[in-house]
């Protein structure tokens, strides 16, 4: 009996239905409190949560991803949290800020939030409601890119 609760637990814990968007009330009161940004009035909007204090390398494969595409700039606003020194680093960073929407927060006051963040972020958002949520493994960047290719 008690196997067969533990799997039950387990399969109710596995439905990923809205589990990724988990943390969206605190991503939401983020983007509120930080940048008197009401998402609600967003409609369809990728954020791209992009830390610049973690390693140069990881760091470099997301510039690289959000440089080498062209993903429909109205739809996607990169959010970039702390500060990197590295020259090529900077560089691309400016790249992207004349690509795309960025919101800055050199402070790290998203870690006041409760938003899961610790990789970079993809929360997906229309009118308010969460489509999308993922911390972005280096793994992962193809499915990434993906899903920014097919919903931007």
């Amino acid at each position: 009996i008690k196997s067969s609760l533990f799997l039950l637990i387990s399969i109710m814990g596995c439905d990923n239905s809205k589990s990724n968007c988990r943390y969206y009330e605190g991503f939401k009161l983020y983007l509120s409190q930080v940048y008197d940004l009401d998402i609600s009035t967003q409609g369809d909007r990728i954020f791209y949560v992009l830390p610049l204090e973690g390693c140069d390398e990881c760091l470099q494969i997301n510039l690289n991803l959000l440089l080498e595409r062209n993903f429909n700039s109205s739809k996607v606003t990169i959010i970039l949290t702390g500060a990197n020194f590295n020259d090529i680093i900077r560089s691309k960073i400016e790249a992207i800020k004349r690509k795309y929407p960025i919101l800055e927060d050199g402070k790290n006051l998203i870690h006041q939030f409760e938003t899961g963040f610790g990789k970079p972020l993809l929360v997906h958002v229309k009118n308010g409601d969460c489509l999308f949520a993922t911390s972005i493994a280096d793994q992962e960047i193809e499915s990434v890119k993906k899903y920014i290719l097919d919903n931007s």
